[in-house]
């Protein structure tokens, strides 16, 4: 890579060649999975309307704030043209669609496909404007039957926050349409949907069943996968910072509506499309008054306002997936009754009685919560009706369920479910048979909570204050010693809170701290079932790629931790925490400052420049000059571990051009303030002369040189004197002349002069 430094050229084409220069991004070494940017918009040239991207390319946008309320324009972005565009964020950035008008915040034309990409501390918020997704497609008034569905969402990494506009889905499709494919790969990735829209999925799907395309299940939520990431999508504001699925308080807060759908998969009326979570993906999702949390959204009753053909639910849950779906019910003031959807599966007013739809599979090692309200499986199917009918001595009457057509799960996998008890809590179970089923006592607030597992475990209780809603301490834990050969075991315990609580792989309820908890767990003849221990805490350490739990008793203060996963090409420490209960702690990553040293001709430095993995690009300085060279900086690439960059001097070329007497070009011959000599030409001839070139220095900018000619001493030709013709006269000494003049002619003769 390095070369001998040559002389230098001008300042000004110094500098000319300096600022044209580009220097490439990190090479395949340095790879952060993001491809390099085409253009870079920021708030210098962002063009302050609807950005439309209609051909393939890879766009960044570093710290955008569009609002596209109160203007002309319509979404903020939009991709459109069936090209595949790649967007990259950095920084803050905050896009909206215009709420006036029909459009995404970030909008997807069906045929097209946006891949993101969000740089480490970066952050993207999309809001949607009128009837349409935050990130996705656009929505339409008219329920028709040729409504394009949305276009392709793929998010790779970047904490992202989607909100749909009026009827939108935070991520997916908008009013009266279908979701395209939406793939989420990683990032941290919070969807929330409005007035009917899904978080993840479709839109508002149904606007009463008089047309074909307004019918329940026409419109659905796409092709949904999730392999990866933190995924939290609700079908209304929630807080997911204080989010428990075990407590109903914080399903109905501040900024929670009545909207029908689901968490993940269709809007109101709208079936689920094809929903598959896999991998290592770590999932929360809600459903708001009849949608499911995890399915098909909130229906209707009449058979002739369904999509019988389409209305359809699709789950799959599998790999090492951890999920925990919830379905609200529905709390409107004239409705009586508190009704929901499933949390995994079909939303209230599914399908009619006596007629199954739907599939939900979970395998693998997933980890699944499913909780839901009244009269609801937790996986299966919420109730059908219409309005409740109240007889006189005020029984709410509800006339039919709904039902799951197929359910599996798997012998691996870990499944909590809780509902009110007024129906089962998984339908249907026949396969069911194999798992171990721990039933908790009546006395809690979710009246059954079947816990299934496929081998030995445990099951964590904790201590909770219902008064106020604090943890008490010590808190137990329940070794399963072996697998109970019954079915069913039943918990009693004394007078319990009416809070469940749960983190992955520990299943808490309340208890009396006070009492021995010894005391209470027995099997069916009184006898103490399995020994207790003292529950640890665990402090989760996550990393990179990797998550760490370490236990600690309660009291501890320090712990050993693990040492933070590597990251190439970054330094690594874990943030500060206080051991307190459970607690997250992430590891805090620091790019590696890496230098590029550029040197002159005799090795001296130049400048310094400091880069990273994250540097795309670096202003290299300007070259040493040198004289009669143009200059310029070796080819280099940012690599790891720093990089020395060379000045490289080309010698300027000359010519040296050889003319005749006439002024005509002989020949041009180059040379450089390096060349020595050079081998001119012959003289172009000319009689009676002799020719040379005359004296020359080569020099820069250029010389000519010009021949020279000599006249010869004998002449030859027709200038050779015709001495036989002369007249020398009749005296002696002419006639001596003569003869020696004859002498002479003869010799000339004879040696070819004449």
């Amino acid at each position: 890579m390095t070369q001998h430094i040559k002389k230098g050229l001008c300042l000004t084409l110094t500098l000319l060649l300096a600022l044209s220069m580009t220097v490439p991004a990190f090479a395949s070494g340095l790879d952060t999975g993001m491809p390099p940017a085409d253009v870079i918009y920021n708030t210098d040239n962002w063009p302050g309307e609807t950005l439309i991207l209609d051909e393939n390319k890879t766009v960044k946008i570093s710290g955008i704030t569009q609002d596209n309320t109160d203007s002309d324009n319509g979404p903020a972005i939009k991709i459109c043209g069936n090209s595949v565009v790649n967007l990259v964020f950095e920084g803050e950035n905050v896009l909206s669609g215009n709420a006036d008008k029909i459009s995404a915040g970030i909008e997807v034309e069906a045929g097209s496909t946006v891949n993101i990409y969000g740089l480490s501390g970066s952050s993207l918020t999309v809001t949607g404007g009128r009837y349409s997704a935050g990130i996705g497609g656009k929505g339409y008034s008219v329920p028709e039957e040729n409504n394009p569905e949305a276009g392709n969402v793929n998010i790779y990494s970047g904490t992202i926050t989607a909100i749909g506009g009026l009827s939108g889905a935070g991520v997916g499709s908008g009013y009266h349409s279908s979701a395209g494919n939406i793939h989420i790969f990683g990032g941290d990735v919070t969807a929330i949907g409005t007035s009917g829209g899904a978080g993840i999925g479709g839109g508002y799907a149904t606007s009463g069943g008089s047309a074909t395309a307004a019918r329940v299940g026409f419109y659905n939520g796409g092709n949904i996968t999730i392999s990866g990431g933190v995924v939290r999508a609700s079908a209304t504001r929630v807080d997911f910072g204080s989010f428990d699925v075990f407590n109903r308080d914080t399903y109905y807060g501040e900024g929670y509506s009545n909207t029908f759908a689901a968490g993940i998969g269709g809007g109101y009326g709208g079936s689920s499309g094809n929903i598959v979570i896999e991998g290592d993906a770590d999932v929360t999702a809600f459903g708001s008054c009849g949608g499911a949390g995890i399915g098909t959204g909130r229906g209707t009753t009449s058979a002739n306002k369904f999509d019988a053909e389409r209305y359809d639910c699709s789950v799959i849950i599998r790999g090492s997936a951890k999920v925990a779906a919830a379905a609200g019910a529905d709390h409107r003031e004239s409705i009586i009754g508190d009704d929901g959807g499933a949390a995994i599966g079909l939303g209230r007013h599914g399908h009619l009685e006596g007629s199954p739809k739907g599939t939900v599979v979970i395998d693998g090692s997933a980890q699944v919560i499913a909780v839901a309200e009244d009269h609801a499986n937790a996986i299966g199917a919420g109730v059908v009706t219409g309005k409740f009918s109240r007889p006189s001595d005020g029984e709410v009457v509800r006339p039919a369920y709904a039902h799951l057509e197929t359910l599996s799960i798997g012998s691996g996998c870990t499944v909590i479910a809780a509902n009110d008890g007024s129906r089962a809590v998984i339908e249907p179970a026949d396969d069911l048979k194999n798992l171990t089923i721990l039933n908790a006592s009546d006395e809690f607030k979710y009246q059954y909570a079947d816990v299934f597992f496929a081998s030995e475990g445990s099951i964590g209780f904790r201590a909770y204050d219902r008064a106020t809603d604090s943890s008490l301490s010590p808190d137990f834990e329940v070794v399963l010693q072996s697998t109970p050969a019954a079915e069913s075991f039943g918990f009693i315990l004394p007078a319990a809170p009416d809070r469940m609580y749960f983190t992955y792989g520990e299943y808490r309820l309340g208890n009396n701290a006070e009492e021995r908890f010894t005391d209470f767990v027995t099997d069916a003849n009184g006898v103490k079932a399995y020994d207790l221990t003292c529950l640890c805490y665990t402090a989760t350490f996550v990393g990179y790629d990797t998550v760490i739990d370490v236990d600690y008793p309660v009291g501890t203060s320090e712990i050993t931790e693990p040492a933070p996963p590597e990251r190439p090409y970054y330094t690594a420490a874990w943030e500060e925490y206080e051991l307190n209960g459970n607690v997250t702690v992430h590891a805090v990553y620091t790019p590696i400052e890496y230098t590029a040293v550029f040197v002159d001709e005799n090795g001296e430095t130049v400048a310094q420049i400091p880069y990273t993995v994250e540097t795309e690009s670096i202003t290299p300085p300007a070259v040493p000059e040198k004289e009669y060279y143009t200059v310029r900086w070796e080819n280099y690439t940012l690599a790891p571990d720093g990089v020395t960059v060379h000045a490289v001097y080309t010698p300027i070329e000359y010519t040296a051009v050889f003319v005749d007497e006439n002024g005509e070009t002989v020949a041009e011959i180059p040379y450089t303030v390096e060349t020595q000599s050079i081998t001119p030409p012959a003289v172009p001839e000319k009689e009676n002369y002799s020719g040379k070139w005359e004296d020359y220095t080569l020099v820069p900018d250029g010389i000519t040189v010009h021949a020279v000619y000599t006249p010869t001493d004998t002449p030859s030709g027709d200038n050779v004197c015709k001495w036989d013709n002369v007249d020398h006269g009749t005296s002696f000494l002419g006639k001596l002349t003569k003869f020696f003049h004859s002498i002479l002619y003869f010799f000339a003769h004879l040696f070819g002069k004449r």
